[in-house]
């Protein structure tokens, strides 16, 4: 999973982002897509219970943009199922760099030059997009089904998105107590010792009953 801040140089930098992200906002929109939130993106998966999620992270120097394009896929009944145990909206996520979804599995983004013109933003953008539409869609239909999303966040180092999203999953799959035994793993952890939140995520989720 891939999560890199945007920091901004000056102002020249700030407008050079802003164009990148209206003309990635644009074509996401045009294909279908609704942005939740921020430059976070979603779109149903045909009539499953699923959906695409599109993130991008943008990394700013006074020289260069850096964007990293992540995708994940959601479960529209993990979400329901988390509002039931916590009254909460879900808001946690796991996306994971393009790169890792393709032969060379390691991290991929792309670089644009702050003083180019707007014709070399305009081949960033559309490669970035051409990458969605190839290697996103790939991964958007071979895990938008609840067996292979699960193992997907098998595969994630546990962190406080995963340790929410993974025993949700597993309940949805009829396996409660394997999300038990998954979050039991753990709950020696600083951040769940730290965490008054996955604390009660972790005493609600075992309480609670269909």
């Amino acid at each position: 999973m891939s999560l890199i801040g945007c920091s901004f140089g000056n102002k020249k930098n700030v407008g050079a982002v802003e164009k990148i992200r209206q003309s990635l906002r644009k074509s996401l929109l045009e294909d279908g897509y609704h942005e939740s939130r921020p430059l976070y993106f979603v779109k149903d998966i045909g009539n499953l219970p699923f959906y695409r999620i599109v993130w991008f992270s943008f990394n700013v120097t006074p020289y260069t943009t850096y964007i990293e394009p992540c995708y994940g896929v959601g479960s529209h009944d993990a979400d329901s199922l988390y509002r039931r145990i916590t009254h909460r909206r879900m808001k946690r996520f796991c996306v994971i760099n393009t790169g890792y979804l393709q032969p060379m599995n390691s991290s991929k983004g792309w670089f644009r030059l702050q003083d180019k013109d707007e014709r070399q933003q305009n081949i960033v953008c559309d490669d970035i997009i051409e990458d969605l539409r190839y290697y996103g869609e790939a991964f958007f239909n071979r895990v938008s089904n609840i067996e292979s999303l699960i193992g997907i966040y098998e595969k994630l180092e546990t962190t406080e998105v995963t340790f929410v999203y993974t025993p949700l999953l597993y309940m949805i799959n009829g396996e409660k107590e394997k999300g038990i035994d998954y979050m039991k793993l753990s709950l020696e952890e600083d951040w769940f010792k730290n965490s008054k939140e996955m604390q009660r995520f972790f005493r609600n989720y075992i309480s609670y009953e269909e």
